[in-house]
């Protein structure tokens, strides 16, 4: 597991945990994980998941919604993946430990891995940080429910 990489959850993740806000898996395959993948960003005991999504319309007018109304957004950031616009939901991120992450993502016959420009890569990992810092001081800044889905890591071991 490598920071600013992209990954996929395995769907036993997101049955474990249907009550806590997370963006569901729309792989076809029952055991293999699928979209969307997630952004990466390794602390000390876990890696937080950014999703991401391609619904770059939707994205932008929440995000613009909150720009006027606060003055500021920092629940979504818009990217390119693969040459593509994506907006990567910390408004949805997540920790996971090893054990739920089915496999990278990756390109060209599964040779390249997907990563994003370093200084992109270097704003993800401070919001992802602050996140961390917020929920460590009792605020919940994701729409995930992070309480539940840390009991459930802390208490499940293995898949």
């Amino acid at each position: 597991m490598i920071n600013g990489h992209f990954y996929f959850i395995k769907n036993s993740f997101y049955e474990n945990l249907t009550d806590c806000n997370l963006m569901t898996n729309k792989g076809n395959d029952v055991e293999r994980g699928g979209r969307p993948c997630h952004y990466c960003f390794k602390d000390i005991y876990y890696y937080w998941m950014i999703p991401i999504s391609s619904q770059i319309k939707k994205f932008h007018e929440i995000y613009n919604k909150k720009i006027e109304r606060r003055g500021y957004c920092d629940g979504i950031r818009f990217g390119y993946v693969n040459g593509n616009e994506r907006a990567f939901l910390i408004q949805n991120c997540f920790p996971v430990t090893e054990n739920y992450i089915d496999e990278e993502y990756k390109i060209n016959n599964n040779s390249i891995s997907v990563i994003v420009p370093k200084k992109f890569s270097n704003e993800l990992n401070g919001l992802i940080r602050k996140v961390i810092r917020l929920y460590d001081k009792g605020i919940n800044m994701p729409l995930t429910c992070l309480d539940k889905i840390f009991y459930f890591l802390k208490n499940n071991n293995a898949d």
